[in-house]
């Protein structure tokens, strides 16, 4: 009889557990989830929503505990997205002895995943300088070790001969390579930071040759933070680089006067006579060439990383110059940048005129303070004006600084086709790189600022220094 009662008692007690199983509150499936870069063994598992309470409690038994640190770190890196705020805030918990998984764990795959979507970036057409530049806008400096490092790791991959020499000029560039060990709070902080940042980052045309791609050509002195361009044309004969190196040294001369003058006058002057000088240097060069039979000079790309904000008038501004040097340009507002595409010699001057004309530009915004009324501020508006108008007016005064420069040559006639050849070249390019760009209207949100712009840019010493 007390058998039988201990064993009636243990059924009523297995059928009382598996009800309240039942009624418990089960985790519902969550969306499908693949990072863009993803891991090679599938990480497309389903979470529900981050947040900080299923951060730490909530990991459904079942997975491995691989397969958990990668789900937890998918959350962490979601929420990170929505509120890099919360950066410091996950990495202390992902860090902590009370985190769901073990940290060494998430440290693996947080590390893993970082060198994996490098490697993609560096396929996807972005350079170290690139890297370096995005990242010192939407992180900080104190990403850039880290980076470095990943980079580093990435072409150590290939041979040293495999590995181009500005490719490892460019990591150089970025400073000392270090990496805080994942498992620190303030290491997995980093790391979490600038895996975010870099995840959903688009391809973008290629400017030089990554690790592995061929063997690397004899180092050349190139300015820095320039980018070796992809060739549009044939090469040309030129073997005159102390020449460019000595005319660009004059430009940056005359440009660090015009930036330093308290007299607008003189600045206008000293801008101007710089275009002159590069918009004259080009021409000669441009009938020599032809004189000589020579083929035409490369053309080629660089881009223009711009700070926001105000992002859109500034990249008017890198297409004014370009313009009025014989180059084009493509704005990609979202990422920050301007590509410019021509010849060497002229993407040169147009990365050192839009240098100084920015400052003068950003100065002379300033100094008109802030632009209050009864509604409210209208000084986002009096500046994006400032800026479109500003850019206007300086393209005009470059294009008619280039155009004396032409008439002065005393070959007009013969730089005619001379020059729409070279602007077919660079549509060409252009073409290739970005098939799909269109034009974007502006419209002029405040009048005061628009006439402000126009007269800051007559006052613009239209010269490349600083």
């Amino acid at each position: 009889m007390g058998i039988d009662n201990r064993a009636r008692r243990a059924a009523k007690k297995r059928q009382r557990d598996a009800q309240q199983r039942r009624r418990a509150p089960q985790p519902a499936p969550g969306p499908d989830f693949g990072f863009d870069f993803g891991f090679d063994d599938g990480f497309d598992d389903g979470f529900g929503d981050p947040t900080y309470d299923s951060l730490r409690f909530g990991v459904r038994s079942g997975p491995s505990l691989p397969e958990q640190a990668r789900l937890i770190l998918g959350e962490a890196l979601e929420q990170i997205k929505r509120e890099p705020r919360d950066t410091g805030m996950l990495a202390k918990t992902l860090a902590s002895p009370d985190s769901p998984v073990l940290p060494p764990l998430v440290a693996g795959q947080l590390d893993a995943l970082l060198d994996q979507v490098v490697r993609a970036l560096v396929g996807a057409g972005w350079s170290p300088l690139d890297l370096g530049e995005l990242v010192r806008r939407r992180l900080s400096d104190r990403h850039l070790p880290l980076l470095a490092a990943a980079l580093e790791t990435q072409a150590g991959r290939f041979p040293a001969a495999l590995v181009p020499a500005t490719w490892r000029d460019q990591i150089r560039d970025l400073g000392p390579a270090h990496r805080l060990p994942s498992v620190s709070a303030a290491g997995m902080e980093l790391a979490l930071g600038l895996a975010a940042a870099l995840m959903s980052l688009p391809v973008i045309p290629q400017l030089i040759d990554p690790p592995g791609t061929r063997p690397a050509p004899a180092p050349t002195t190139r300015e820095r933070g320039s980018q070796d361009g992809r060739q549009g044309g044939r090469q040309g004969g030129r073997n005159d680089e102390k020449g460019d190196e000595k005319v660009l040294a004059r430009v940056r001369s005359l440009l660090a006067k015009a930036e330093s003058s308290e007299f607008p006058e003189e600045a206008e002057a000293l801008s101007g006579k710089a275009q002159e000088l590069v918009s004259r240097y080009a021409l000669e060069h441009l009938l020599q060439r032809a004189e000589a039979h020579e083929g035409p000079a490369v053309v080629s790309s660089r881009r223009i990383w711009l700070d926001a904000p105000y992002v859109l008038p500034k990249s008017m501004l890198v297409g004014a110059v370009a313009a009025a040097n014989r180059a084009k340009a493509v704005s990609s507002e979202s990422l920050g940048f301007v590509s410019v595409v021509g010849e060497p010699a002229d993407l040169d001057a147009v990365e050192l005129l839009v240098t100084s004309l920015l400052v003068q530009a950003n100065a002379a915004m300033l100094a008109h303070g802030r632009k209050l009324t009864r509604d409210g501020s209208r000084t986002a508006a009096f500046r994006r004006s400032f800026l479109i108008a500003y850019a206007g007016r300086i393209g005009e005064r470059l294009t008619a600084v280039s155009q004396q420069a032409e008439a002065a040559t005393g070959h007009g006639t013969e730089l005619v086709p001379l020059l729409r050849e070279q602007s077919q070249r660079v549509q060409e390019l252009l073409d290739e790189m970005y098939p799909q760009t269109h034009a974007r209207r502006v419209t002029i949100g405040d009048p005061e600022g628009y006439a402000e712009g126009r007269r800051a840019a007559d006052r613009a010493r239209l010269d490349a220094s600083g």
